[in-house]
């Protein structure tokens, strides 16, 4: 009785591991690519490539009590096709305060879009700002479109910088 047990267990888990690996989706060379432009690792599933943009070099309270960074702290970015054969990127980029205007600069000085800046808390300190970024186009031009606006994520910020465009923000 024992045996047959531990057979069909075995042969249970023989079956699950093969349909995970059917399951899984091996990701495609563009997609490969955009994470060595971005020097970021990614996941692709359901043909969809989803980097994550972690702010593990934030500590934030929210009315003096510590939150931990899983809370919300965490950007990240996405491709996949859209028609036409272009890839539609969409993202949310957590920027501190002083973030906000270098980034949405680099953002739009390569031709990427900023369809929101906004907070989800009160009280927070440091202020953390969420920024959704849009662009369509080929992959790899699009992870050279981002990759200046990642290298400002968690970078010490000039004092002078000075933007290229007026920055709005409603």
């Amino acid at each position: 009785m024992k045996t047959c047990i531990a057979t069909i267990a075995v042969e249970f888990f023989i079956a699950i591991s093969t349909l995970a690996t059917v399951w899984a989706q091996e990701m495609p060379p563009e997609y490969q690519q955009v994470l060595k432009t971005v020097g970021k690792s990614g996941d692709y599933k359901s043909n969809v490539l989803k980097v994550n943009i972690p702010r593990n070099d934030v500590h934030v309270t929210i009315d003096n009590l510590a939150v931990p960074t899983p809370f919300g702290f965490g950007g990240w970015f996405a491709m996949t096709k859209g028609d036409g054969g272009d890839e539609v990127m969409m993202g949310d980029l957590v920027l501190l305060q002083e973030e906000v205007n270098p980034v949405m600069s680099a953002l739009l000085d390569s031709g990427l879009e900023v369809t929101a800046l906004h907070n989800h808390f009160f009280w927070e300190n440091p202020r953390i700002y969420y920024m959704h970024v849009h662009g369509r186009g080929k992959a790899a031009d699009l992870s050279e479109h981002i990759r200046p606006a990642l290298a400002l994520i968690g970078a010490p910020i000039s004092v002078s910088f000075r933007s290229s465009r007026p920055i709005v923000i409603l």
